[in-house]
């Protein structure tokens, strides 16, 4: 009789740990991030075009080697910022910005995720000093 009670105490306990363990999964990500900071290695030799008409260009030249619609949004440090044509989740973005980097010219290519990378103020607060 106390090996039944045992028993079934085990089974309990192990079934009550799994029903909690199914119940902590996170809910699935939603797609959210759309933006990737792209910078390349070098800018083309004997260029002279504007940096939205270069960065149209190279948006068109990403969006034959990835299948992705890309649009040149702004010019962020030294590189370019493009939009894709539809929101990815973390793991997504992160695996097609590895597939950027191994296209041709691309030195940097990163996810912008809009939870975690707010786009910086224009100018700083009016209350600010400088030194």
């Amino acid at each position: 009789m106390l090996k039944v009670r045992t028993r079934l105490l085990w089974v309990g306990l192990v079934m009550g740990l799994s029903m909690a363990a199914a119940q902590s999964q996170p809910a699935p990500e939603t797609p959210k991030v759309t933006e990737f900071y792209v910078r390349y290695k070098a800018p083309p030799s004997g260029s002279r075009l504007p940096e939205a008409l270069l960065g149209i260009q190279r948006a068109t030249a990403l969006s034959v080697t990835t299948g992705v619609t890309f649009v040149y949004v702004r010019a962020l440090r030294g590189g370019q910022v493009m939009r894709s044509d539809h929101a990815l989740t973390r793991a997504q973005a992160w695996s097609l910005a590895e597939t950027l980097v191994h296209s041709e010219g691309v030195a940097v290519a990163q996810p912008i995720d809009p939870e975690f990378n707010a786009r910086p103020p224009a100018r700083p607060a009016s209350n600010v000093t400088r030194p």
